[in-house]
């Protein structure tokens, strides 16, 4: 006896299965529904409905749950916050530390444009430099940094789009919230630079 139902996996018997196999299927079968009602009963008594908290994420893995039951770490570094119990171990449900933003103009002159927005967790930002004139090996700073709720855990580099290929560079986003262009190249003029740019919030 193979055959499952979708949500809880209740076994039960198939056209195939034979009569001499009776026994061992209704057996199966029963076990299943038991497995299936004792999880019920166990999601509707407070032990298993409420987290289950524990200050390190050590002392939950030493804890059990009922399966979806949730956990939670309150003082453990990058390992605290909420876990979901799987039928054998605990899980990370990362969650949003940061509220969404509406797309927000950071900075609109010295030839920079910068906007971001935060959405469900996760920090967009696109951001153009143009500026003219041979610039060679250099660097240019936006003139606005990224609030702190916006900023990137470690730096990041971001290779542009630009209108002229002979311009190349890269713009550099700080863990300050610092984003600069650094040329990369002798050849550079006059152009537009354009990136879009993601990345977890903090």
């Amino acid at each position: 006896m193979t055959a499952t139902t979708p949500i809880y996996g209740l076994s039960y018997p198939e056209g195939s299965d034979l009569v001499s196999t009776a026994p061992d299927s209704f057996k199966a079968m029963a076990g299943t529904f038991e497995q299936a009602l004792y999880a019920v009963d166990q999601r509707s008594t407070p032990a298993g409905a409420t987290p289950v908290i524990a200050t390190t994420l050590e002392s939950l893995k030493a804890q059990t749950a009922t399966v979806g039951q949730t956990g939670f770490v309150t003082s453990d570094g990058d390992n605290t916050g909420p876990y979901i119990w799987d039928g054998t171990s605990w899980h990370h449900a990362h969650w949003y530390t940061s509220d969404d933003k509406a797309q927000t103009t950071l900075v609109n002159k010295s030839g920079w444009k910068c906007e971001y927005m935060i959405k469900h967790g996760f920090v967009y930002v696109t951001v153009n430099l143009s500026d003219s004139g041979n610039k060679g090996w250099s660097e240019s700073q936006m003139p606005g940094t990224l609030p702190e709720e916006a900023r990137p855990p470690r730096e990041l580099n971001f290779a542009p789009i630009c209108s002229n290929n002979n311009s190349i560079g890269v713009f550099i986003v700080k863990p300050t919230g610092a984003i600069t262009y650094s040329r990369r190249g002798g050849g550079q003029i006059s152009d537009n630079r354009y990136a879009t740019m993601m990345w977890p919030a903090a």
